[in-house]
C-alpha cells in the first residue's frame, strides 16, 4: 500500500532536540518518483516546523493515484490524475487535529478520473479554509454525464454559507456507486 521510490533532492537545517522547541525548514524536489503506487514526474516542496507550528507548500503533478490506497472508506476506489499547488498550516503537531488546527489553500487541476466508479474528463478546483470557514473560489466538474459548477463559502462554524452550485447529471445510474446504491 505504501510502497514508491523516491528520487530527487532534498535539503533540511534545524536544531532543537524536541517538538516545543523545534525550528526545522526543508525543502526538496523530486524527479520521476512513484508513492503509494502513483507516478510522481515533479514535485517540489517546503516546509517548516517552529516550535508546534508546521507550515508546508507544495507544488507538483500526481499520474494514476489509486483512491483505494490512500482511503480510509472502503467504499473510495477509482484513480485520478493531478497538477496541484497547495499551501498550509497546523497550529500544533503535537495537538488533536480538529477544524480550528489547521488552515491552508489547495489548487488543482484532475484530469481522466474515475472516483467511486464516476468518469470524470477534467475537475478544477481553488479553495481556501482558515476559522472553520471553506472558501470555495471554483469548483468544476465535467465528466461523461455530469457537468458541476460551485463557488462561495462555506461554513463548518458560526460563519455564514452562501455556497452555491449547479449540476447537470444526463445519467442518474451512473452515480450509483457513488451514492452507494
Amino acid at each position: 500500500r505504501f510502497e514508491g521510490d523516491l528520487n530527487g533532492t532534498f535539503t533540511i537545517d534545524g536544531r532543537g532536540a524536541r517538538v516545543p522547541e523545534l525550528d526545522l525548514h526543508a525543502t526538496g524536489r523530486l524527479s520521476p518518483s512513484a508513492m503509494f503506487g502513483a507516478e510522481l514526474p515533479s514535485l517540489s516542496f517546503d516546509a517548516t516546523l517552529a516550535g508546534e507550528r508546521l507550515t508546508l507548500t507544495a507544488q507538483g503533478q500526481i499520474n494514476d493515484l489509486q483512491l483505494d490506497r490512500l482511503a480510509i472508506n472502503e467504499r473510495a476506489t477509482g484513480r485520478l490524475d493531478a497538477d496541484f499547488d497547495l499551501a498550509g498550516s497546523l497550529v500544533s503537531v503535537s495537538a488533536p487535529i480538529t477544524p480550528d488546527s489547521f488552515e491552508g489553500r489547495l489548487t488543482a487541476s484532475i484530469r481522466d478520473a474515475n472516483p467511486f466508479g464516476v468518469a470524470i474528463r477534467r475537475a478544477d478546483v481553488a479553495v481556501s479554509y482558515d476559522d472553520r470557514l471553506a472558501r470555495v473560489e471554483a469548483l468544476q466538474i465535467s465528466g461523461d454525464s455530469l457537468d458541476i459548477k460551485a463557488s462561495g463559502p462555506l461554513s463548518m462554524g458560526d460563519h455564514q454559507s452562501d455556497f452555491t452550485y449547479t449540476a447537470q447529471l444526463s445519467r442518474l445510474e451512473d452515480l450509483s456507486e457513488l451514492v452507494g446504491h
